[in-house]
């Protein structure tokens, strides 16, 4: 990777990841530029298998190769360079010669075959609408065409390889493409003439292309349209001259709209074409104009790279989510399909007149049931396509219940007089049967192979026997609405049974198999966790509990001393907001549910639709059966019933994950340690534009880096802005390993709390700096942990260092404007804007302050976009966030707030710092709100969020305003079981109000509001910027000395030294000493960080990295300071957005994030030998 040296200081690139700019398919090998640098794939083995960096400080655009010769051209901007790819032991990439730098942008290459000639000669077309032919080993101009259209292109393509007959196709800032030629009529200035003029688009052309064979010019534009011409050549030759192009005429042949959005690219095939654009699809078409295949694996906006086998087996897409997908195209299956087969009820076996369908399952693939309105249960073979009548019975005519078991071999029905009977499909024979209610069987689901759950009337459910139906267990379901169970799942190694119910909860019991006779409620409840239409799937695998429902979402769980953890919570895709089943398996989730009145079959793992049918939506019976790579779906319509068969095997190939769909917002290191192969491997958390907080890691193996995303954290409705991470001492000592507790925060208002637990292996070092948050002024701490990854219910999975690394919880979520009514208004009496933006985050264990306090209380302090500075207490026990102070006295928008653990006599200081657009930086001593919140949780301790508390006690305190959060249900069931309805976090659509609910001690309470009526203003407030600052970070370099750090819209690095005394509960900050360098970059500046007393590095939006030295270090007379340029490094993203820095000794590792991720790495060791 890139090594930039300056003044003896080299700060070098170790990794680099963002969108796929360049694609190009040779001899089994795919060739992508991402950056700078020229990766390489073997598409047979899926792996990448060489790394070079091609173009120093600039991004690939394009890979073209030499027909005649193992040759390559990669070029971006104005610049491009040779190369080779060798394959002899293992592939190689060799740059020839230096990069070539032009006079203008280039937009094409292409080696000239020339058979007389043995100089390897290059055409480049350039912006501003010339052209250019270089010798490649003399690195000369050869020759210099103008044409006379002097205008911006936005794309071009030359169409031959020949110099004499060059033909150059352009697409212009005039929605047209012109083609002309080097060697056409030229004018008297000797520019040449335009040839052909192809008009129609209504915007800018983005691609052009070409199929010599048939004659064909497309061009896709900003108009979203694809275009294709067909040329006509007075001498119908395959290879026109000059002369044939001259005379050539243009039909239009087709005008396509089948994005959503603006085309990026077209690539021409014998039999077919393929176009990308900015709604992330890819389209396979014929020239008919039909559409073969719609390809939508890539997240978030835009695929930016496009490559095609020109056998067309399959297409390569690189897209803005920094992912590599190959799609394959030798079959011609379609994913949406029709009714292959509608069937309606035999006149000879209708229980009635008219009798139809009212309900229909599936036993494999081959058998469909059908329970008619008139009370027959019958069986239908769609291979033999015959028919049979398996029961008949009016009593269950009109109503009727029917499950088929997880062995497809026996179904059950119930019906309305609480009679429930179980037939064997395969004989057709009644198994068991009986009467169970007194009334109306309301719920049967199998909750596994052998066991039935059924609802009766007051919501008492039995579990069954299917062989005998003997109840070998009675239960009892919390009052709700509906009150039945409509999914369920037997834990019988745990000891647990999890269902849910039709209003959307989620309940566990605790359950003995023949202890019929007690009638057991819930142990734990999650009150409307799946919304109010209720729970539709639950099911069991490899010790995990996976729920789902009409809320378009499903949910993990832990089983933890029989008992449920909710894990983590997951959205499938926009749009499907019914998720009706699922299926997990060791290599897939498969979901079955509903996208508008479409019947979906969704791959999480490919981030695929597998199957999609147009049924009319999910009010209806169906059932969905797969058989190897076909799946086949039955439903009903109109009283008849449709089956569909459809091939479900994946076209998609992922040769490179990916990371987010859009913008990387903020990146903070968690931990590292040495991986199997000494290689460092960083854990670091980051999170998005697209709503998202993902997990990941970044190893290097055989010298080629690579990131691995190991988790997706979802929940937040908007734009994730900003993280915080903070070490957890609450498992310190248990052999859990590294574990640290993630704040986010970002739009809408909201801010998410998680734990994230790092499991590394006994035999590595892990080397974890706390310094990776923001102003929390720690040393680094080495540990050593556990090799196997320890699972919530203390079960162990001994894994490889390329398996998860870690694991995390969710614990609590949090909206400004939902958690505390009564304390929505601000102490100046504003009120809260639900679309406040949270900017900024900075938290800090009260443990670290002083080692009185309970190790698992945290303070949060915010930064607002309604210039309101919040700090925020969280509790890890309880799992709760409460406000504790705000204020207002900045007057614009606060964007950055960091902190200080200032050690002093008799107590330690706690000093927070808030940055706002007004240029200033404000100092507020926070520690009497850090104590007074941990002195009242202590004193509330003993009262835990289980704790009992009446009706009558909940209602005064309703009306005296003194209770966190209203009840989730008036019931009286629900009033009896206060302490055992746990209701978890729902992360993504509701407020706190809808969560999981706390009941804390009033006096507790009482104490926070008194202390929030305080009013809370800064110690001191130094103005630092002309506007806003965008990036703040501490260093403490004297026991009452700190460095502050800061950067700006003004493009100005400032470094402020101050100084803090604390005298009772007074506390003075004093500015000593200032640096600044008003030009330090040409963009705002968005990442600072103090590496040393004489050493900050900064980033900015002009894609630099800066490491600057301190002119001196002289405090005893206050003045301006001047900052040295000791290193700088390009970095090949743009709109760099935030940075974190991990430091180990000598070894200082750079993390920054924006359009994509890189990690820079300086050997401070060399400063401090040159100093």
């Amino acid at each position: 990777m890139a090594t930039q040296e300056v003044s003896g200081i080299s700060m070098k690139t170790v990794f680099h990841t963002g969108p796929v700019t360049a694609l190009c398919i040779h001899k089994g090998h795919l060739l992508t530029g991402i950056g700078g640098s020229v990766y390489v794939y073997n598409t047979d083995k899926k792996e990448q298998v060489a790394l070079q960096y091609v173009l120093p400080n600039r991004n690939i655009h394009g890979i073209i190769r030499d027909l005649t010769r193992n040759v390559f051209c990669a070029f971006g901007e104005k610049c491009f360079r040779i190369f080779s790819v060798s394959s002899d032991s293992e592939i190689r990439v060799e740059c020839h010669n230096e990069a070539v730098v032009l006079e203008d942008w280039i937009l094409d290459v292409r080696f000239m075959e020339e058979p007389e000639s043995q100089r390897c000669q290059l055409a480049v077309s350039v912006a501003h609408n010339v052209i250019l032919l270089w010798d490649v080993a003399s690195k000369m101009l050869l020759e210099r065409v103008d044409c006379v259209e002097k205008c911006i292109l936005y794309c071009a393509h030359f169409i031959t390889s020949s110099w004499p007959s060059l033909i150059l196709a352009a697409g212009t800032v005039f929605n047209q493409v012109i083609v002309w030629s080097p060697h056409g009529s030229r004018n008297d200035q000797e520019q040449r003439e335009v040839i052909h003029r192809f008009k129609g688009h209504q915007g800018v052309i983005f691609s052009i292309d070409y199929n010599l064979k048939s004659s064909i010019l497309a061009s896709v534009s900003d108009d979203r349209t694809i275009r294709l011409w067909k040329l006509t050549f007075p001498s119908n030759s395959f290879d026109p001259s000059i002369s044939d192009w001259c005379g050539m005429e243009s039909s239009p042949l087709l005008t396509l709209y089948g994005h959503s959005a603006r085309v990026w690219d077209i690539e021409l095939l014998a039999e077919i074409f393929v176009s990308i654009g900015e709604d992330a699809t890819c389209i396979v078409w014929d020239y008919a104009g039909n559409i073969l295949h719609k390809f939508k694996g890539h997240k978030g906006k835009s695929i930016w790279s496009l490559a095609c086998d020109k056998s067309g087996n399959f297409v390569v897409t690189g897209g803005g989510d920094a992912s590599i997908r190959m799609w394959l195209l030798d079959d011609d299956d379609q994913q949406q399909v029709a009714p292959q087969l509608c069937l309606s009820v035999p006149s000879h076996l209708q229980g009635q007149k008219d009798d139809f369908a009212r309900s229909v399952a599936m036993c494999g693939v081959d058998i469909v049931l059908i329970m008619t309105n008139g009370g027959c249960l019958l069986r239908y073979s769609v291979s033999s396509h015959t028919w049979m009548c398996l029961y008949q019975d009016a009593l269950f005519s009109s109503y009727t219940v029917m499950a088929v078991s997880p062995s497809n071999t026996l179904v059950a029905i119930g019906n309305i007089t609480g009679t429930v009977k179980v037939f064997d499909v395969g004989t057709c024979g009644l198994c068991s049967g009986g009467q169970m209610f007194e009334g109306k069987v309301f719920g049967l689901i199998w909750v596994d192979r052998e066991h039935l759950l059924i609802t009766g009337p007051q919501g008492t459910m039995y579990i069954l026997s299917a062989a005998s139906l003997i109840k070998t267990a009675c239960l009892t379901l919390p009052v709700c609405k509906q009150r039945w169970a409509s999914a369920g799942a037997l834990c019988t190694d745990l000891g647990v049974l999890v269902c849910g119910d039709r209003g959307g909860t989620v309940h566990c019991y605790h359950v003995s198999l023949g202890d019929e006779e007690t009638s057991s409620l819930p142990s734990s409840s999650f009150a409307k966790i799946h919304g109010k239409a209720g729970v539709t799937d639950v099911c069991y695998h490899g010790n995990m509990v996976y729920t789902c429902g009409r809320d378009g979402q499903y949910r993990q769980w832990d089983v933890t001393d029989r008992d449920l953890k909710l894990r983590s919570t997951h959205r499938v895709m926009k749009g499907m907001d019914w998720i009706d089943r699922l299926q997990v398996t060791a290599d897939d989730t498969l979901v079955y549910g509903f996208h508008s009145s479409h019947f979906t079959l969704w791959s999480v793992t490919q981030n695929l639709r597998l199957m999609d049918v147009e049924c009319g939506g999910g009010h209806r019976a169906w059932d969905c059966q797969l058989n190897g790579e076909t799946a086949r779906f039955v439903y009903l319509k109109t009283k008849h019933i449709l089956v569909c068969d459809s091939t479900c095997r994946s076209r998609q190939v992922i040769l490179k994950g990916c990371l987010h769909g859009r913008e990387l917002c903020d990146i903070r290191h968690i931990t590292t340690y040495q991986g199997k192969h000494g290689s460092p491997v960083h854990i670091l958390a980051t999170c998005s534009e697209d709503t998202t907080v993902q997990l990941v890691s970044i190893s290097s193996h055989r010298g080629i880096p690579h990131l691995t995303v190991h988790h997706t954290l979802q929940g937040h409705l908007s734009t994730v802005k900003t993280l915080a991470v903070c070490s957890s001492n609450k498992g310190q000592g248990q052999g859990l390993g590294c574990e640290k507790i993630v704040f986010s925060a970002g739009g809408r208002a909201q801010i998410q709390v998680w734990k994230v637990t790092v499991n590394t292996s006994n035999k590595s070092k892990v080397i974890s700096s706390k310094q990776s948050n923001q102003g929390e002024i720690t040393d680094v701490k080495d540990a050593t942990v556990e090799h196997n990854l320890v699972l919530r219910d203390n079960s162990q999975i001994y894994q490889s260092d390329d398996d998860i690394p870690c694991s995390y919880e969710h614990l609590s979520s949090v909206f400004l404007c939902g958690e505390r009514h009564r304390w929505n208004k601000s102490v100046d009496g504003g009120q809260s804007d639900p679309e406040t933006r949270l900017l900024c985050l900075t938290a800090l264990c009260l443990k670290d302050v002083s080692a009185n306090y309970p190790d698992t209380l945290y303070i949060v302090g915010a930064a607002c976009s309604d210039a309101i500075v919040r700090l925020f207490g969280f509790d890890e026990k309880h799992k709760s966030l409460t406000l504790l102070q705000q204020s207002s006295f900045h007057d614009n928008c606060v964007l950055k707030v960091s902190h200080i653990i200032h050690q002093s006599h008799p107590r330690s200081r706690v000093i927070l710092l808030s940055a706002a657009t007004g240029g200033e930086i404000a100092f507020w001593d926070i520690s009497h709100i850090c104590q007074t919140y941990a002195e009242t949780s202590s004193s509330s301790d003993k009262l835990s969020h289980d704790t009992h508390i009446s009706k009558q006690e909940i209602d005064h305190e309703r009306k005296e305003g003194h209770l966190e959060y209203e009840s989730l249900t008036e019931s009286h069931d629900s009033e009896r079981k206060t302490s055992l309805l746990n209701s978890a976090e729902d992360l993504n659509t509701r407020s706190v109000a809808e969560s999981r609910r706390v009941y804390t001690s009033r006096h507790c309470l009482r104490t926070l509001e008194e202390s929030f009526q305080l009013s809370m203003e800064p110690a001191a407030a130094v103005k630092c910027h002309q506007s806003g600052v965008n990036s703040v970070h501490v260093f403490c370099h004297g026991d009452d000395r700190y460095l502050i750090a800061s950067g700006g819209d003004d493009n100005c690095l400032t470094v402020t030294s101050i100084h803090v005394t604390a005298a009772g509960d007074g506390m003075a900050v004093c500015m000593e000493k200032c640096w600044k360098n008003v030009h330090a970059h040409a963009a705002q500046i968005t990442g600072v960080w103090i590496l040393s007393n004489r050493h900050v590095v900064s980033a900015s939006i002009d894609q630099r990295v800066c490491v600057w030295e301190l002119s001196d270090t002289n405090f005893l007379h206050f003045k301006v300071g001047l900052t040295k340029m000791v290193a700088c490094q390009y970095v090949h993203f743009s709109d760099i957005s935030n940075m974190d820095v991990w430091q180990e000794g000598s070894m200082v590792y750079m993390f920054l994030c924006g359009e994509g991720l890189n990690v820079l790495h300086i050997d401070t060791g060399k400063m401090e030998r040159k100093k």
